[in-house]
């Protein structure tokens, strides 16, 4: 995994203190892709810190899902621009987010991996989310039969 670049504003003013993090953003050394977020560089976010800021931005018992999560366990194939997210229900969607929202009332250990960064969902569940958030039966059944291979 990458070093870490991005922070909610909070916990960058945690690890770096709130007067390094205004200092940092006034002078345009660090960003603020989105409302409550901080990236520690001015250039355009890589992948991995796009799905990053995504997670960042939603909920704390959110969870990266999916297209998303495979991705950041290697699965190829079947990347979105988007990212996925799962969101506990109820929780609100962030506003200006440009991500796929879904809500669960399930995001246990037995759903979310208690230990892996970023919050994702396990395996199983993603393939299984993602061939059911599928709009082509085809494109479902690939999700499954990739997952299996």
């Amino acid at each position: 995994m990458p070093d870490q670049t991005v922070f909610r504003t909070s916990e960058a003013i945690e690890e770096f203190g709130r007067s390094r993090v205004r200092t940092e953003l006034a002078r345009g050394r660090w960003r603020r892709p989105a409302r409550g977020v901080v990236i520690t560089h001015n250039g355009p976010p890589t992948r991995h810190e796009v799905l990053m800021i995504a997670l960042s931005v939603c909920a704390p018992c959110s969870a990266l899902a999916g297209a998303s999560a495979l991705e950041i366990d290697g699965m190829t194939g079947f990347v979105e621009e988007r990212p996925s997210v799962v969101l506990p229900e109820g929780a609100r969607r962030p506003p200006g987010l440009d991500a796929t929202i879904h809500w669960s009332t399930k995001l246990s250990d037995l759903d979310v991996h208690p230990s892996r960064t970023p919050r994702r969902t396990r395996p199983a569940r993603s393939v299984a989310d993602l061939a059911s958030w599928s709009r082509v039966d085809r494109r479902a059944r690939l999700v499954v039969l990739a997952a299996v291979r």
